[in-house]
């Protein structure tokens, strides 16, 4: 298992395209630490903020967390990074290689599972962490949210992460190729799945006047895009954790069991 890590690791770093998209996670950092700084600090006496409710006149680092990742196209960067690692091996034979000689494709599908999480993770990390030196050096007024909050908040941010990973993972999988698991990661990202989740709420809200759950509270896009990242240190998120970890379990045992039985060319 870990020899095999390593060497989609090896692979990873050595692929253009993961260098490509690691320049296009640092200039989307800077777009959104513009955009912030611009609403916020408003250094050109522009108004961009007038009309906006609840505009806060500062950042803390928890907002610099829940305004980086809970942002459709960085979530969309991450999946088609984890789309194009993925569906490498189909594509560059590696696959058939590695099944000859592991003769265990369960094996084979998690270290490319912990491998894209790894690529992920390095993704974010870097981009995450650009945007909060940036937002603590330029800001105005800038202000640290205590070291257990702000832990708490990156351990919930990050799995969200992993979870939205493991599902592009799967969407790869099963299309088999790139095309159909950018496909998915588009329409998941940019919010046209949203759409969907809004109607389905709305005739759910008709038929049982007012349930306690709608639809879109069981979409992990819906589920993360809305979490209330502020509040998650106080009143916890259970529900969230466990719809995470379902959706892990079931992308990640659709993965296993799809690379199965399916054969090997």
């Amino acid at each position: 298992m870990i020899k095999l890590i390593k060497m989609n690791l090896y692979r990873m770093t050595h692929a253009v395209s993961t260098w490509v998209l690691m320049a296009c996670m640092i200039a989307m950092t800077l777009f959104a630490f513009s955009m912030n700084k611009l609403v916020l600090d408003d250094p050109f006496n522009m108004n961009l903020s007038q009309g906006m409710q609840d505009v806060p006149t500062y950042m803390t680092s928890i907002d610099s967390i829940s305004s980086y990742v809970q942002v459709g196209m960085i979530i969309m960067l991450v999946g088609i990074f984890v789309v194009i690692f993925t569906n490498a091996e189909h594509k560059c034979g590696f696959d058939k290689n590695i099944v000859g000689i592991t003769k265990s494709r369960a094996k084979q599908t998690i270290a490319r599972w912990i491998s894209s999480i790894i690529g992920a993770t390095a993704l974010t990390v870097v981009g995450q962490g650009f945007y909060i030196g940036l937002s603590a050096a330029f800001m105005n007024d800038f202000r640290w949210d205590s070291a257990k909050d702000f832990l708490c908040v990156c351990a919930v941010a990050y799995l969200g992460l992993v979870t939205f990973v493991t599902l592009f993972f799967f969407f790869t999988t099963l299309f088999n190729s790139s095309t159909g698991g950018i496909v998915a990661t588009c329409f998941i990202s940019t919010g046209l799945l949203a759409l969907i989740e809004s109607l389905l709420d709305k005739v759910a809200d008709k038929v049982f006047s007012s349930p306690a759950h709608v639809p879109s509270d069981f979409f992990l896009d819906s589920a993360f895009m809305y979490l209330d990242l502020n509040s998650v240190a106080v009143k916890g998120c259970t529900f969230f954790l466990i719809l995470c970890a379902a959706y892990i379990v079931l992308s990640l045992g659709g993965s296993v069991l799809l690379q199965q039985k399916r054969d090997i060319r």
